[in-house]
């Protein structure tokens, strides 16, 4: 996935540099975001298509037997009996589309497990690649992982160099630890890094029901376990009292849109607790992505994970001294609360930041939660177009309010020089509706 600019989400910020330790890491997270949103994404078009095709296959073999059935009739003693066949040659023809219905079907039910089945395993990917990234970034941390570990003397002389012979230990490691269930990963992850994790992921015990529930579907159907129910009772996941011993469980669009996000979520975390953990002088740099990681859930219209994250990052994560960002991370969040119609948490978030000495940028965003349009049309107009540009404008959920009020429309042109007009289009990379100008004829 591309990144976007970090001048979008931090107005006259600079970009990360390119030679961040962190970055092959945090490049990862972002992938593994996009992996999600792809499948996400997908999922609602393609059963869509699959439906309609159902449709119009049982249209088509209703038609095609109306057209060439037969009526036949039976004489006996008391009475006739009718009744309507095709021949040979329209019976197979009939057959092929009813199996195709069938099949048609089976898909609709079969791809959201599937989808089940596949965000597990990316996850499982990322981790992955996380267990790396962080061995590279603190060496040390492999002896760790290692020192009670033996290996075989053919191995051993067939290795060309201590590193190589390294590499192939880890990677039997993980995926010894990838093969085996997700809460003797965690504790492996809090015993080599030294940190206790579980109780600073609120969604885990979430988690664990998604792993399990994938767990069902691989090895019976979605069909409830003895393991399943007792996995879930020991991480207090929440079960819904209709899951019974046998019953069988249905994977829905509206369940992995629920994975979607306790899968991002718990990643993230893991991910930004364990390399301030590791690196203590590259949180800056994390600190810096994680403000724009809430911004891109934003774009893509997830408000709850904005939520989340915005919350996770002001809650310690990133560094109380950098109040731009935190105050990013304020802003944001407000505009998710709008957005999810929690209007009442509005001002009480906004109250708990310090706005004492902020930037006009800032002024601006207070005033347009506070809805106070008038005011927040005399700042803009004051505000130079490197402290919020054009682009800002018409792309940061901040203004999607402000955006339909004479107030603004008023400013936008005299700022800009062109009336602002929001033509709807889909963007491609990014999947949001991002609103264009038109230029005056």
């Amino acid at each position: 996935m591309k990144r976007r600019s970090s001048q979008l989400t931090r107005p006259g910020g600079k970009t990360l540099a390119s030679s961040d330790e962190s970055k092959r890491l945090l490049d990862a997270l972002d992938a593994f975001a996009s992996q999600l949103d792809g499948m996400l994404g997908s999922l609602p078009t393609l059963l869509v298509t699959l439906r309609n095709e159902s449709k119009t296959l049982e249209s088509e073999l209703l038609k095609f037997r109306a057209r060439n059935q037969l009526l036949i009739t039976k004489l006996t003693r008391k009475k006739s009996r009718s009744s309507y066949a095709l021949l040979h040659k329209h019976e197979v023809i009939a057959f092929d589309l009813g199996k195709r219905v069938k099949e048609v079907g089976v898909a609709v039910e079969v791809i959201p497990r599937s989808y089940l089945i596949a965000l597990v395993s990316e996850f499982d990917a990322y981790i992955a690649k996380m267990i790396k990234e962080l061995f590279r970034l603190r060496p040390e941390l492999q002896k760790a992982a290692l020192s009670e570990k033996t290996i075989s003397f053919e191995k051993l002389s067939e290795s060309k160099s201590i590193q190589e012979l390294r590499e192939f230990m880890i990677d039997r490691e993980i995926d010894i630890l990838l093969r085996g269930s997700h809460t003797d990963l965690m504790k492996w992850l809090e015993k080599i890094f030294n940190l206790t994790l579980t109780d600073k992921l609120p969604l885990w015990s979430s988690f664990i029901e998604l792993t399990e529930r994938r767990n069902l579907v691989v090895h019976s159907e979605g069909v409830v376990s003895r393991q399943y129910l007792s996995v879930c009772k020991s991480a207090k996941a929440t079960v819904s009292p209709d899951v019974k011993l046998g019953t069988r469980m249905v994977v829905t669009r509206g369940y992995l849109a629920g994975a979607h996000l306790i899968a991002y979520d718990t990643s993230f975390r893991i991910t930004h607790l364990l390399l301030r953990k590791v690196r203590k002088d590259l949180g800056g740099r994390a600190d810096s992505r994680l403000v724009d990681n809430a911004f891109d859930r934003l774009i893509h219209r997830h408000d709850i994970l904005t939520l989340s994250i915005a919350g996770f990052g002001r809650n310690g994560i990133v560094a109380a001294k950098d109040k731009d960002k935190q105050r990013l991370l304020t802003v944001n969040q407000a505009i998710a609360h709008r957005r999810l119609g929690d209007d009442d948490k509005i001002a009480p978030l906004l109250a708990s930041e310090d706005w004492s000495g902020c930037a006009p940028r800032f002024r601006l965003a207070l005033l347009i939660l506070q809805n106070d349009f008038k005011a927040a049309s005399r700042v803009m107009e004051r505000l130079s177009k490197r402290a919020v540009t054009e682009s800002h404008y018409r792309t940061w959920p901040l203004f999607e309010v402000f955006r339909e009020t004479p107030e603004f429309r008023k400013v936008y042109r005299k700022k800009f020089g062109v009336s602002f007009v929001p033509v709807i289009r889909t963007d491609a990379t990014h999947g949001a509706p991002r609103p264009q100008r038109r230029r005056n004829s």
